[in-house]
């Protein structure tokens, strides 16, 4: 990446007019091949133009362009310069050498797409807090998590008490580390938010995300419960067909039982019995088979003919 810093100094009072060139601009670079980013700074009648480009050439290309001229539509009829102070520098950067690289060097590359996510993405929370604790810019995410329109408001009237003490202490200590913050609206749900913060000459910004660590956690145990639940419900449709088994097999033996109950035939020689599935039986196979009050023993006349005690008739 090369950045291209343009400086120059107005000579004859048009400052406030140049100033509201620049912030007026029909941002034409903004769709130039090889273009990466674009800030402006002036200090009294000295204005300094900076810009990332991908390489030198894309910066070449535009400036020669008939879309560079263009751009410069709304700068002042009649301004002079301090040709003294006028000067281009093109500089390549030093891979490595940038503030918290290599995310310093991706956030400059990438400030493009990474401007339109933090403006519209609903991940990256945003907020600028100026001296007097109001929010003066607030992206759509936060907005949101607040429940309504923040900027012009005091941002102790969406934190909890806690949150904003907490807070306040972490910015004047300029801490590094994040925090945890939870937002309380008056409408909406409240919700928490994992905060990096950075003093800025008028307040402070923070930036930040749900924690998505407890998020994570309790998708894991959600995903559980859906697991032990599909687990419960194939056990309980395998219980259900056992079940639906068990009564028809009752219902069919009870269907049996009630026709043979009704009548049973028996063969008039051998005394067998026909069953319900229309085979004969010897009458006290079946009755053993069929009837839980059968029990077994010997007769009296049986009994002494095999020296055994008879069955008692005692209940």
């Amino acid at each position: 990446m090369i950045v291209a810093i343009s400086r120059f100094a107005v000579k004859n009072g048009k400052e406030a007019e140049v100033r509201s060139a620049f912030e007026n601009r029909p941002r034409r670079v903004e769709d130039a091949d090889g273009f990466l980013g674009l800030e402006v700074f002036q200090e009294g009648a000295t204005f300094v133009l900076l810009t990332r480009w991908c390489d030198e050439g894309a910066f070449r290309a535009w400036h020669d362009s008939a879309e560079h001229h263009a751009s410069h539509a709304l700068i002042p009829k009649g301004l002079k310069l301090d040709p003294s102070m006028t000067q281009l520098v093109v500089g390549t950067r030093i891979a490595g050498a940038s503030s918290e690289s290599p995310e310093g060097e991706l956030l400059s590359d990438l400030s493009a797409p990474i401007a339109r996510l933090m403006r519209d993405g609903s991940i990256m929370h945003v907020a600028v807090i100026d001296a007097g604790g109001q929010a003066t810019y607030a992206n759509a995410a936060f907005v949101r998590a607040c429940g309504g329109e923040i900027v012009g408001r005091t941002l102790d009237s969406v934190l909890t008490a806690g949150s904003h003490r907490a807070l306040m202490d972490h910015v004047a200590q300029d801490l590094r580390t994040p925090l945890i913050v939870q937002i309380a609206p008056a409408q909406g749900d409240p919700c928490s938010l994992r905060v990096f913060t950075r003093r800025m000459s008028s307040g402070f910004a923070l930036v930040g995300e749900p924690p998505w660590d407890d998020h994570r956690a309790l998708e894991q145990q959600l995903i559980a419960l859906n697991a032990e639940l599909s687990v419960l419900s194939r056990e309980h449709a395998r219980q259900a067909r056992l079940l639906e088994k068990v009564n028809r097999d009752m219902n069919e033996s009870h269907w049996h039982l009630k026709k043979i109950s009704e009548v049973l035939p028996m063969c008039m020689t051998c005394r067998a019995v026909k069953t319900g599935d229309q085979t004969w039986e010897d009458v006290s196979s079946f009755l053993a088979r069929t009837t839980d009050f059968l029990s077994h023993g010997y007769c009296a006349r049986c009994a002494e003919a095999m020296a055994v005690a008879p069955i008692s008739e005692e209940p």
